[in-house]
């Protein structure tokens, strides 16, 4: 790992941490989705999948993830029956690491954490008392099913596209490629605030565990990368 991805990845950490402490301490989470929820309808602003944000920004974008994700795969496979697909090996290897690492590690955490989603909690007409993720539910409330609300899963399929940037050689490419990874995992994101299916932290932190997670898995294939750029460059 290089001087400027070994700073990236303890400022990422190191904002991690403030990240999950500032939203423990104040209530900009709910003061925020708050704007989203209708207290007269009791409903949400985009109170379910089946409207044309939900084709677009949940089932649509998860489609096209899915489909890049098939694509990456078929190199990898291509890359050891023929010789024209021999170079994108590594990078091949690697998109698809992120992609699937990313998501899968959210996925555990989400099933961990034990914060329940916006949409469950008695503050907007669920059932739920509103806990972080530090606090401890009351003692008289009894869970029936252990959520999974924290962090955004959804999001970090978009958030796992960050991996495109250190396969890419020309500058523009690599800027369009985080401009990309932006739009996708905070579209998602803020999609499913407007829901009630996250809170804004959940969002923020899945966005900074997808850089630290790419930076890890990159140090595995950095030299493997660089030697297929190199390749193509001459």
């Amino acid at each position: 790992m290089n001087h400027r991805h070994r700073i990236l990845l303890i400022f990422s950490i190191i904002l991690l941490f403030f990240v999950i402490w500032l939203f423990e301490i104040t209530d900009i989470d709910r003061h925020i989705n708050d704007n989203f929820f209708d207290n007269t309808k009791k409903i949400w602003l985009i109170p379910n999948n089946d409207t044309i944000y939900g084709k677009i920004f949940y089932k649509g974008i998860k489609g096209l993830l899915i489909l890049v994700a098939v694509g990456i795969l078929t190199t990898i496979i291509l890359s050891y029956r023929s010789d024209r697909y021999k170079k994108y090996r590594y990078r091949a290897i690697f998109l698809f690491l992120c992609m699937a690492i990313i998501p899968s590690f959210i996925s555990f955490l989400k099933h961990t954490t034990n914060v329940y989603p916006p949409w469950d909690l008695k503050i907007y007409n669920g059932t739920a008392p509103y806990v972080k993720l530090i606090e401890k539910y009351p003692k008289d409330f009894l869970q029936k099913d252990k959520p999974q609300g924290y962090p955004a899963g959804h999001a970090s399929g978009g958030f796992s596209l960050l991996c495109f940037y250190f396969v890419l050689k020309k500058r523009w490419k690599k800027n369009l490629s985080l401009i990309i990874w932006m739009l996708a995992g905070w579209s998602m994101g803020i999609y499913q605030m407007l829901r009630g299916a996250h809170f804004l932290s959940h969002t923020i932190v899945t966005n900074i565990l997808s850089i630290i997670i790419t930076l890890i898995i990159y140090n595995f294939f950095s030299k493997k990368i660089k030697g297929e750029l190199y390749e193509i460059s001459n």
